[in-house]
């Protein structure tokens, strides 16, 4: 009698592991843009402000960010910065990243979490497949890696944590021109991490970004993130579409 109930326990125990570990890719997605702040809240974002400290190969200097809703691309942000106070009297950092063109092309193509996630729940409007491709450890977090597919064929993968249901890491490609003014395909891991509320949206105020080919890292802390706030973007001298 006893090696039955013992057998009965084991029984279940597999099967709530089967359970806990069986979530569709749809399930998961769920979770993470409810913990995000929900649909309504994401979508009802049309712009993002943020203002930070940005490090490159040990030079550190203020950036601004400004991102403003695509009206022709639901999915898109146009992106404005700017490196540098360029107000104030010039600092070496100053001249290091006005005259680096990879410091622009990092925040040129850099997604911000709440673009991910924007792009994820698009996954539900079918622009892009998905695919659970399994769990993986990511720096200490276990994580659901997901690749998604655009219509287009390009892929992006995601990595949401299980505990937090919050974006951890994405690798994605994106084309930069070279010297010769030639364009490549270049990959990008970026983490993101020191997630805090703004306005009920929960926001990743770090991001660490390397471009793989070359192993070259910026790092971004963000000390001011706000949404839907008009600003004057005459200031800020960079500009991406998207």
């Amino acid at each position: 009698m006893k090696n039955l109930v013992l057998f009965g326990i084991f029984v279940l125990f597999l099967v709530a592991v089967q359970f806990a570990s069986g979530q569709t890719v749809d399930e998961i997605i769920e979770k993470h843009i409810r913990q995000r702040g929900g649909f309504d809240k994401l979508a009802a974002i049309k712009s993002i402000y943020m203002e930070g400290i940005i490090s490159m190969w040990g030079n550190v200097e203020l950036i601004k960010i400004y991102k403003e809703k695509n009206s022709l691309n639901p999915m898109g942000f146009n992106t404005f910065w700017q490196i540098g106070d360029l107000e104030s009297n010039s600092t070496v950092a100053d001249h290091f990243f006005l005259n680096n063109k990879m410091a622009d092309d990092f925040v040129a193509v850099m997604q911000t979490d709440t673009e991910a996630s924007i792009k994820i729940e698009n996954n539900a409007n079918h622009e892009f497949s998905a695919v659970l491709i399994g769990k993986e450890d990511i720096d200490g977090t276990n994580c659901n890696q997901i690749k998604f597919v655009t219509k287009s064929g390009d892929e992006i993968m995601y990595w949401i944590s299980l505990s937090g249901n919050l974006l951890i890491q994405s690798l994605s490609k994106s084309r930069l021109a070279n010297n010769n003014q030639n364009e490549s395909q270049s990959e990008f891991r970026t983490l993101y991490t020191s997630y805090k509320p703004v306005d009920g949206v929960i926001f990743a105020h770090s991001i660490s970004m390397t471009l793989l080919e070359e192993n070259a890292m910026i790092e971004i802390n963000f000390n001011k993130v706000e949404i839907n706030k008009r600003i004057e973007i005459s200031f800020l001298n960079q500009y991406k579409q998207s």
